[in-house]
């Protein structure tokens, strides 16, 4: 008998081992379902050119800011009475609608150059600003952006341009 309940341990331990065993083999498996969305991408586009109009420089300079909704701000210098034409950048978006975005304006000065033939004067536009609302409402929207247009002392005449370097304006998709 004591050999019969030996044998009964022995296989209930056996048996236990191989349980446990298979227990742990076993594999479990659950699915999980993938998807993508593609969206439309963002463009941007320029629509008008920034111009600060007709300004009469003074003997010791100044500046001259437009701001995006086109209204000018001097401090040494003046505005002429023919004010020429006045216009913030302003650029068109396109992209998904309702979506966020952001603007990148330029942090450091561009020169602007004379084009007047033998002349060489240069002014520099800094502190650009914009008016942008950040959500492209039915998948396009427009906003402007102005700078600050800082004269020397005693500017020589003429038309001065940024043709050589223009200044890059850019969006991105939050």
């Amino acid at each position: 008998m004591k050999n019969f309940t030996k044998i009964v341990a022995l296989a209930t331990v056996m048996i236990g081992f191989a349980a446990t065993s298979n227990a742990q083999t076993e594999k479990v498996t659950a699915t999980a379902q993938a998807q993508a969305t593609i969206i439309v991408p963002i463009t941007i586009s320029k629509t008008t050119d920034l111009n600060f109009g007709n300004v009469i420089g003074t003997a010791t300079g100044g500046t001259l800011i437009l701001s995006p909704d086109g209204t000018r701000l001097e401090s040494g210098v003046q505005l002429a009475t023919i004010k020429g034409t006045i216009t913030p950048a302003v650029f068109h978006v396109t992209g998904e609608t309702d979506y966020a975005y952001t603007v990148t304006l330029p942090s450091t000065a561009y020169t602007l150059t004379s084009t007047v033939e033998g002349a060489t004067g240069t002014m520099t536009l800094t502190d650009f600003t914009h008016n942008a609302t950040g959500s492209i409402a039915n998948g396009d929207v427009d906003f402007s952006v102005g700078a600050t247009l800082n004269v020397t002392a005693k500017q020589a005449a003429g038309v001065y341009t940024n043709t050589a370097t223009l200044f890059p304006v850019s969006v991105n998709y939050n």
